[in-house]
């Protein structure tokens, strides 16, 4: 461990950054000790803190790695080696990932385990003290080691008591269909699928009935009146259903080249966005980019934004035929396993109906259309029709969905795309 002194130099580095440090013993090792610092601006506080162990005269190395999207900070205090990795304050996709899995995990162990305690916080300790290594939840050894580490970083999440209340929610609805039919077994589906349950299942949990009929559940958890996402892809998957031979992913990298990454300083090839060294070369450019002209660029990112969306619209639109299959695969995912969506609201659930009335849609459907937003930069509708008449009209949208230096346009083409539900 580090000498109080040694620790000292890292709390002040912290700080001066405003940031909220805290040591990482699972990440770290006998050599090497490993630290997060959460702040609003992560390149900010990266910089003060670099700044700042400068001052005390050490040599400090900036680096990519796995452990965050953001370069993270390495130098030597005595016989160790500290890292500092730079973290969200809050939210972000660490963050997201924790909130859902509350939501889908706590409720496959409360309910396989017989738990009934409705107080959030008990819930959790005595989910917590469940034995881990043989519970029915698991699809693998890989899912229950993930799982582990997520039951003891959950009481980090900014959100965590309003997450418990929906693991209340999704608990009580387990209890209520077992009512119906009797429940054999919960998975908790995080990577890892049971077997019949098709791979690229939305299903967050799968119940498994006595009579060994399954049910995938998809679920969300917001406000009563707010509208959760029935489907969160990416531009490049949108486009291998509709193009897989790649030509049209081809030329929107070429036209976003041409629009904007070959006009920013330090970019010059047209193989900006290729992995490996061209990529870092890329992303170093970005960074520095946007730290010092800010205002420049989100006009590129909003001109990006502009070319993916336009594009991927008429991608998606020009082929009624293709436009359902999509639908029926990637939305509904139709298969021998049916999906039902829930929504939890505090400590209460209810179905999403959504999926039905987009099926029935589709059947009518002769044609579809796009229509870009008038008042969002992100948003887009795609309008089902008969013939003249618009039977419905689904809300998507496309934006970045990435922190750190790898957000915006160090997303490059391939940014998120959401399908929000139909209109009412």
């Amino acid at each position: 461990m580090l000498t109080k002194q040694q620790s000292l130099v890292i709390e002040q580095a912290t700080a001066k950054a405003g940031g909220k440090l805290s040591f990482e013993q699972k990440k770290s090792t006998k050599a090497i000790a490993v630290y997060f610092v959460r702040a609003s601006n992560r390149p900010d506080a990266r910089r003060n803190i670099q700044n700042f162990l400068k001052s005390k005269k050490l040599v400090i190395t900036e680096k990519k790695t796995s452990l965050s999207s953001e370069n993270i900070t390495e130098f030597q205090l005595g016989t160790y080696t500290v890292r500092i990795v730079y973290k969200p304050m809050s939210g972000g996709m660490t963050e997201t990932t924790l909130n859902s899995t509350i939501t889908e995990l706590v409720p496959c162990l409360a309910w396989l385990n017989g738990l009934v305690q409705r107080n959030p916080e008990k819930l959790y300790e005595e989910v917590l003290s469940l034995p881990q290594q043989n519970q029915k939840c698991w699809v693998n050894s890989a899912d229950r080691k993930s799982g582990v580490d997520f039951l003891e970083d959950m009481p980090k999440s900014s959100k965590f008591k309003e997450k418990m209340m929906n693991a209340v929610a999704i608990t009580k609805y387990l209890e209520e269909m077992n009512s119906k039919k009797k429940i054999k077994n919960v998975f908790w589906t995080y990577r890892g699928k049971p077997a019949g349950v098709p791979a690229n299942s939305p299903a967050d949990i799968v119940i498994i009935f006595q009579d060994n009929t399954m049910l995938g559940v998809s679920l969300k958890a917001g406000g009563e009146s707010t509208k959760e996402p029935l489907l969160n892809t990416y531009v490049n998957q949108v486009y291998y259903h509709f193009e897989p031979t790649g030509t049209q992913i081809k030329r929107l990298r070429e036209d976003l080249y041409k629009n904007t990454y070959s006009k920013i300083p330090g970019i010059e090839s047209p193989r900006y966005d290729e992995a490996g060294a061209e990529r870092n070369k890329t992303l170093d450019a970005l960074e520095n980019f946007e730290r010092t002209d800010l205002q420049t660029y989100e006009k590129y990112y909003d001109a990006n934004l502009a070319i993916i969306r336009n594009k991927m619209l008429y991608t998606m639109t020009k082929d009624i035929n293709l436009f359902k299959k999509y639908c029926r695969g990637q939305i509904l995912k139709q298969s021998d396993v049916p999906v039902t969506i829930i929504k939890a609201v505090n400590d209460t659930y209810k179905e999403i109906k959504d999926s039905n009335r987009l099926s029935v849609l589709l059947q009518q459907a002769t044609s579809v259309e796009g229509m870009v937003s008038i008042t969002s930069k992100q948003n887009f509708d795609i309008r089902i029709k008969r013939y003249s008449e618009v039977l419905g009209t689904m809300n998507m949208s496309v934006r970045s969905n990435k922190v750190g230096v790898q957000h915006k346009l160090g997303q490059f083409f391939n940014l998120a795309v959401k399908y929000n539900g139909l209109n009412e």
